[in-house]
């Protein structure tokens, strides 16, 4: 008797699967992926909305709580000077600059710090 091997399907293939199946179940899907085409693969599979949490391009829940604590503390944004300070500069810290009347400065080293 022959045995035959099963292949993995590619990964995007499964992931689409999954996503379709989850889908059914839920209202929402929040999603921390590695990398930025995974969190497009599973926008395009769902029919729900799908929450970016965390991928290798932009971390937007990140900069939103950013900006909450920041209006929590010191009751608006408008008018602030903020700055941000560290190796993980990301796109989404520079984006959310544009979502309120406030002033943003960035500072990092040019080559990521590792410990």
């Amino acid at each position: 008797m022959k045995s035959s091997t099963l292949l993995p399907l590619p990964f995007f293939d499964i992931l689409e699967e999954e996503i379709r199946c989850i889908d059914r179940y839920v209202d929402i899907i929040k999603a921390r992926v590695y990398k930025h085409e995974e969190i497009q693969a599973i926008a395009q599979a769902a029919e729900k909305p799908v929450i970016n949490a965390l991928c290798d391009l932009f971390r937007p829940c990140q900069a939103l709580a950013d900006l909450i604590t920041i209006k929590e503390h010191k009751g608006k944004t408008a008018g602030l000077k903020i700055a941000y300070v560290g190796d993980e500069i990301t796109a989404d810290v520079i984006y959310s600059k544009f979502t309120g009347n406030f002033r943003c400065f960035t500072s990092a080293p040019l080559k990521q710090y590792n410990p």
